[in-house]
Protein backbone atom coordinates (compact mmCIF):
# COMPACT_ATOMS: atom_id res chain seq x y z
CA UNK A 1 0.00 0.00 0.00
CA UNK A 2 1.04 3.53 -0.79
CA UNK A 3 2.80 5.43 1.68
CA UNK A 4 0.60 8.69 0.95
CA UNK A 5 -2.56 6.48 1.25
CA UNK A 6 -1.53 4.75 4.27
CA UNK A 7 -1.46 7.96 6.03
CA UNK A 8 -5.26 8.29 5.58
CA UNK A 9 -4.43 11.05 3.19
CA UNK A 10 -3.67 13.65 5.90
CA UNK A 11 0.20 14.09 4.14
CA UNK A 12 -0.89 17.32 1.12
CA UNK A 13 2.11 18.58 -0.66
CA UNK A 14 3.04 19.81 -3.83
CA UNK A 15 2.91 17.62 -6.88
CA UNK A 16 6.60 18.65 -8.12
CA UNK A 17 7.73 17.30 -4.28
CA UNK A 18 5.90 14.19 -5.14
CA UNK A 19 8.09 13.20 -8.17
CA UNK A 20 11.05 14.54 -6.33
CA UNK A 21 10.39 11.96 -3.45
CA UNK A 22 8.90 9.06 -5.35
CA UNK A 23 11.85 6.88 -6.46
CA UNK A 24 13.31 7.42 -2.76
CA UNK A 25 9.75 5.93 -1.83
CA UNK A 26 10.60 2.87 -3.82
CA UNK A 27 13.96 2.12 -3.06
CA UNK A 28 13.09 2.32 0.43
CA UNK A 29 9.92 -0.45 0.49
CA UNK A 30 11.74 -2.40 2.97
CA UNK A 31 11.34 0.46 5.73
CA UNK A 32 7.59 1.10 5.30
CA UNK A 33 6.77 0.33 8.59
CA UNK A 34 9.25 2.49 10.44
CA UNK A 35 8.68 5.25 8.05
CA UNK A 36 4.72 4.49 8.58
CA UNK A 37 5.83 4.82 12.37
CA UNK A 38 7.66 7.90 11.94
CA UNK A 39 5.11 9.68 10.50
CA UNK A 40 2.32 9.05 13.08
CA UNK A 41 4.71 10.17 15.92
CA UNK A 42 6.05 13.44 13.74
CA UNK A 43 2.30 14.10 13.42
CA UNK A 44 1.12 13.97 16.71
CA UNK A 45 3.92 15.83 17.75
CA UNK A 46 3.60 18.98 15.41
CA UNK A 47 0.55 19.67 16.87
CA UNK A 48 2.18 20.15 20.02
CA UNK A 49 5.17 22.08 18.65
CA UNK A 50 6.13 25.12 16.65
CA UNK A 51 7.26 24.30 13.13
CA UNK A 52 10.21 24.43 13.31
CA UNK A 53 10.70 22.40 16.80
CA UNK A 54 8.61 19.95 14.41
CA UNK A 55 11.15 19.80 11.72
CA UNK A 56 13.60 19.04 14.43
CA UNK A 57 11.66 16.79 15.66
CA UNK A 58 11.14 14.48 12.62
CA UNK A 59 14.85 14.68 12.09
CA UNK A 60 15.71 12.67 15.28
CA UNK A 61 12.81 10.54 14.72
CA UNK A 62 13.95 9.88 11.39
CA UNK A 63 17.60 8.93 12.34
CA UNK A 64 16.45 6.52 15.39
CA UNK A 65 14.27 4.45 13.07
CA UNK A 66 17.24 4.24 10.12
CA UNK A 67 15.12 5.87 7.68
CA UNK A 68 17.16 6.73 4.27
CA UNK A 69 17.89 10.30 4.18
CA UNK A 70 16.01 10.71 0.90
CA UNK A 71 12.80 11.06 3.56
CA UNK A 72 13.79 13.22 6.02
CA UNK A 73 13.45 16.25 4.02
CA UNK A 74 9.70 14.49 3.64
CA UNK A 75 9.05 13.84 7.35
CA UNK A 76 9.53 17.79 7.50
CA UNK A 77 7.18 18.40 5.22
CA UNK A 78 4.39 16.28 6.70
CA UNK A 79 5.46 18.02 9.95
CA UNK A 80 5.18 21.45 8.87
CA UNK A 81 1.85 20.79 6.17
CA UNK A 82 0.16 18.82 8.90
CA UNK A 83 0.46 22.32 11.60
CA UNK A 84 -1.11 24.37 9.21
CA UNK A 85 -4.71 23.26 8.99
CA UNK A 86 -5.28 25.14 5.54
CA UNK A 87 -9.07 25.81 5.00
CA UNK A 88 -10.36 24.39 2.14
CA UNK A 89 -11.46 28.01 -0.14
CA UNK A 90 -12.44 28.38 -4.17
CA UNK A 91 -9.70 30.97 -3.94
CA UNK A 92 -7.26 28.40 -2.68
CA UNK A 93 -8.30 25.77 -5.18
CA UNK A 94 -7.88 28.20 -8.00
CA UNK A 95 -4.69 29.44 -6.86
CA UNK A 96 -2.46 27.42 -4.66
CA UNK A 97 -0.03 30.04 -3.71
CA UNK A 98 -2.31 31.75 -1.57
CA UNK A 99 -4.61 28.72 0.04
CA UNK A 100 -2.38 29.83 2.96
CA UNK A 101 -3.45 33.80 3.30
CA UNK A 102 -7.00 32.77 2.05
CA UNK A 103 -7.33 30.25 5.23
CA UNK A 104 -5.45 32.54 7.34
CA UNK A 105 -8.06 35.67 6.28
CA UNK A 106 -11.28 33.13 6.58
CA UNK A 107 -9.90 32.36 10.41
CA UNK A 108 -9.73 36.32 11.01
CA UNK A 109 -12.96 36.92 9.54
CA UNK A 110 -14.66 34.47 12.16
CA UNK A 111 -12.21 36.45 14.93
CA UNK A 112 -13.92 39.67 14.05
CA UNK A 113 -17.50 38.83 13.39
CA UNK A 114 -17.50 37.18 17.44
CA UNK A 115 -15.97 40.49 18.50
CA UNK A 116 -18.02 43.58 15.93
CA UNK A 117 -21.12 41.53 15.59
CA UNK A 118 -21.12 41.65 12.12
CA UNK A 119 -18.96 41.39 9.36
CA UNK A 120 -19.20 45.19 8.18
CA UNK A 121 -15.94 47.30 7.85
CA UNK A 122 -14.05 44.03 7.55
CA UNK A 123 -11.41 44.24 4.50
CA UNK A 124 -11.44 42.67 1.12
CA UNK A 125 -9.39 39.48 -0.02
CA UNK A 126 -7.81 39.96 -3.54
CA UNK A 127 -6.70 37.29 -5.66
CA UNK A 128 -3.47 37.00 -7.69
CA UNK A 129 -5.74 38.07 -10.95
CA UNK A 130 -7.22 41.24 -9.41
CA UNK A 131 -10.39 39.51 -8.08
CA UNK A 132 -11.61 40.93 -4.77
CA UNK A 133 -13.62 39.01 -2.31
CA UNK A 134 -16.03 39.70 0.67
CA UNK A 135 -16.59 37.37 3.49
CA UNK A 136 -20.38 35.73 3.91
CA UNK A 137 -22.60 33.64 6.11
CA UNK A 138 -23.60 30.43 4.57
CA UNK A 139 -25.90 28.86 7.65
CA UNK A 140 -24.57 26.48 10.22
CA UNK A 141 -22.58 29.42 11.61
CA UNK A 142 -20.11 28.83 9.11
CA UNK A 143 -18.61 31.54 6.31
CA UNK A 144 -17.92 31.74 2.81
CA UNK A 145 -15.57 34.07 0.93
CA UNK A 146 -17.79 35.60 -2.83
CA UNK A 147 -16.46 37.38 -5.45
CA UNK A 148 -17.66 40.89 -5.28
CA UNK A 149 -19.36 40.98 -9.12
CA UNK A 150 -21.39 38.37 -7.31
CA UNK A 151 -21.74 40.30 -3.90
CA UNK A 152 -22.87 43.28 -5.76
CA UNK A 153 -25.12 41.19 -7.84
CA UNK A 154 -26.95 40.13 -4.40
CA UNK A 155 -26.89 43.23 -3.01
CA UNK A 156 -28.30 45.36 -5.76
CA UNK A 157 -31.67 42.45 -5.77
CA UNK A 158 -32.23 43.29 -2.10
CA UNK A 159 -31.97 46.55 -2.47
CA UNK A 160 -34.62 46.64 -5.23
CA UNK A 161 -36.88 44.44 -2.96
CA UNK A 162 -35.96 46.12 0.14
CA UNK A 163 -37.92 49.45 -0.54
CA UNK A 164 -40.58 51.27 1.75
CA UNK A 165 -44.02 51.93 0.44
CA UNK A 166 -44.42 55.99 0.59
CA UNK A 167 -42.39 58.85 2.36
CA UNK A 168 -43.84 58.75 5.75
CA UNK A 169 -42.59 54.86 6.02
CA UNK A 170 -39.32 56.11 4.72
CA UNK A 171 -38.79 58.21 7.67
CA UNK A 172 -39.48 55.60 9.35
CA UNK A 173 -36.95 53.03 8.38
CA UNK A 174 -34.96 56.39 8.70
CA UNK A 175 -35.76 56.59 12.75
CA UNK A 176 -35.52 52.69 12.68
CA UNK A 177 -32.06 52.30 11.40
CA UNK A 178 -30.98 55.03 14.01
CA UNK A 179 -32.28 52.99 16.79
CA UNK A 180 -30.23 49.84 15.76
CA UNK A 181 -27.39 51.84 15.77
CA UNK A 182 -27.71 53.53 18.87
CA UNK A 183 -28.25 50.16 20.35
CA UNK A 184 -25.15 48.40 18.61
CA UNK A 185 -23.01 51.40 20.10
CA UNK A 186 -24.68 51.45 23.51
CA UNK A 187 -21.63 50.49 26.13
CA UNK A 188 -23.50 48.33 28.10
CA UNK A 189 -24.68 46.09 24.79
CA UNK A 190 -20.94 45.68 23.97
CA UNK A 191 -20.29 44.87 27.54
CA UNK A 192 -22.65 42.26 27.84
CA UNK A 193 -21.30 41.03 24.10
CA UNK A 194 -24.76 41.40 22.36
CA UNK A 195 -24.35 41.43 18.70
CA UNK A 196 -27.19 42.64 17.11
CA UNK A 197 -28.96 42.65 13.38
CA UNK A 198 -32.17 43.53 11.48
CA UNK A 199 -34.34 40.52 10.42
CA UNK A 200 -36.99 40.63 7.65
CA UNK A 201 -40.00 39.26 9.61
CA UNK A 202 -41.35 38.43 6.61
CA UNK A 203 -38.56 37.25 3.29
CA UNK A 204 -37.93 39.77 1.01
CA UNK A 205 -38.96 37.43 -1.93
CA UNK A 206 -42.02 36.25 -0.43
CA UNK A 207 -44.85 36.36 -2.73
CA UNK A 208 -47.34 37.55 0.13
CA UNK A 209 -45.55 41.24 -1.46
CA UNK A 210 -47.55 40.60 -4.65
CA UNK A 211 -50.91 39.36 -3.37
CA UNK A 212 -54.15 41.58 -2.52
CA UNK A 213 -53.25 40.99 1.49
CA UNK A 214 -50.33 42.97 1.43
CA UNK A 215 -52.60 46.43 1.17
CA UNK A 216 -50.05 48.00 -0.42
CA UNK A 217 -47.15 47.10 2.48
CA UNK A 218 -43.50 46.98 1.24
CA UNK A 219 -40.89 44.69 2.70
CA UNK A 220 -38.69 47.91 4.00
CA UNK A 221 -41.75 49.01 5.95
CA UNK A 222 -40.84 49.37 9.56
CA UNK A 223 -43.60 46.78 10.19
CA UNK A 224 -41.59 44.35 8.20
CA UNK A 225 -38.53 44.85 10.81
CA UNK A 226 -37.35 43.31 13.95
CA UNK A 227 -33.83 44.46 15.66
CA UNK A 228 -32.91 40.31 17.33
CA UNK A 229 -30.23 39.58 19.23
CA UNK A 230 -30.06 35.72 18.68
CA UNK A 231 -27.15 35.21 15.84
CA UNK A 232 -28.63 31.39 15.98
CA UNK A 233 -31.98 32.46 15.06
CA UNK A 234 -30.65 34.42 12.38
CA UNK A 235 -29.36 31.16 11.18
CA UNK A 236 -32.29 29.35 11.36
CA UNK A 237 -34.63 32.22 9.69
CA UNK A 238 -32.02 31.91 6.82
CA UNK A 239 -32.54 28.47 6.01
CA UNK A 240 -35.73 28.90 6.46
CA UNK A 241 -36.21 31.38 3.85
CA UNK A 242 -33.85 29.87 1.32
CA UNK A 243 -35.37 26.74 1.69
CA UNK A 244 -38.62 28.48 0.88
CA UNK A 245 -37.15 29.90 -2.31
CA UNK A 246 -36.59 26.63 -3.62
CA UNK A 247 -40.07 25.73 -3.27
CA UNK A 248 -41.76 26.72 -7.12
CA UNK A 249 -45.15 28.26 -6.21
CA UNK A 250 -45.55 27.53 -2.52
CA UNK A 251 -49.01 27.12 -1.01
CA UNK A 252 -47.45 28.28 2.10
CA UNK A 253 -45.54 31.11 3.49
CA UNK A 254 -43.64 31.62 6.57
CA UNK A 255 -42.59 34.71 8.22
CA UNK A 256 -40.88 35.59 11.96
CA UNK A 257 -43.73 36.99 14.28
CA UNK A 258 -42.16 39.09 17.04
CA UNK A 259 -44.85 39.07 19.11
CA UNK A 260 -45.05 35.01 19.72
CA UNK A 261 -40.58 35.13 18.92
CA UNK A 262 -41.52 32.01 16.60
CA UNK A 263 -41.67 31.42 12.73
CA UNK A 264 -45.21 31.07 11.63
CA UNK A 265 -46.20 28.91 8.60
CA UNK A 266 -48.86 30.12 6.64
CA UNK A 267 -51.42 29.46 4.30
CA UNK A 268 -50.09 32.19 0.91
CA UNK A 269 -53.73 32.75 -0.40
CA UNK A 270 -55.82 32.88 2.56
CA UNK A 271 -53.26 34.08 5.99
CA UNK A 272 -54.89 30.73 7.79
CA UNK A 273 -51.91 29.78 10.25
CA UNK A 274 -50.80 26.63 9.99
CA UNK A 275 -48.81 26.18 13.00
CA UNK A 276 -45.01 26.82 14.16
CA UNK A 277 -41.66 25.61 12.69
CA UNK A 278 -39.37 23.87 15.50
CA UNK A 279 -35.77 25.51 15.63
CA UNK A 280 -34.94 22.07 16.45
CA UNK A 281 -36.18 19.75 13.65
CA UNK A 282 -35.03 19.44 10.07
CA UNK A 283 -36.99 22.42 8.15
CA UNK A 284 -37.57 21.09 4.48
CA UNK A 285 -39.56 18.17 6.27
CA UNK A 286 -41.52 20.19 8.74
CA UNK A 287 -42.02 22.48 5.37
CA UNK A 288 -43.35 19.13 3.32
CA UNK A 289 -45.69 18.31 5.95
CA UNK A 290 -47.30 21.75 6.08
CA UNK A 291 -47.67 21.78 2.15
CA UNK A 292 -49.22 18.23 2.27
CA UNK A 293 -52.01 20.04 4.78
CA UNK A 294 -52.73 22.61 2.67
CA UNK A 295 -53.08 19.87 -0.55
Amino acid sequence: MDLLQKAGGAIRFAGQKVSEFQQGFKEATSFLDPVEDVVTKTMQAESKLPSSRAVEGAQILAERANVPSVLIPLLGIVSVGGGIRLRKTKVGKQFPEVAESASKYMDEAEAYLKQKGSLEGYPKFVDPAGERYVVRPRGGGRLAMSPMSVKQAYTNVRKGRDVTSDEFEKFQRQQFNQMVKQTKSDTMVQYANMPSYVEHNRRLSSPFWKTARAKGQKAGDVDNLSQLFDLEFKTFKDNVDKALDRITDSPIDAYYDPLVDSIVVENIKTGKQLGYLDQTTDIKTQLNKYIQKVK
